[in-house]
């Protein structure tokens, strides 16, 4: 996986063999510690926009 890309939890829990919750659970405890964060996609296009 490299920078830029969607997370996919089931993929995420397959490369390290656990649950795909507990990779939930994991992620929201990474951003909670501001050690990562998520970012919205963006568009310039107003229809792809989120």
């Amino acid at each position: 996986m490299s920078y830029g890309e969607y997370v996919n939890y089931s993929e995420l829990a397959q490369i390290v063999n656990v649950d795909k919750n507990t990779v939930s659970k994991y992620i929201d405890i990474l951003e909670k510690g501001y050690i990562i964060f998520k970012l919205s996609s963006f568009s310039r296009n107003v229809r792809n926009g989120v």
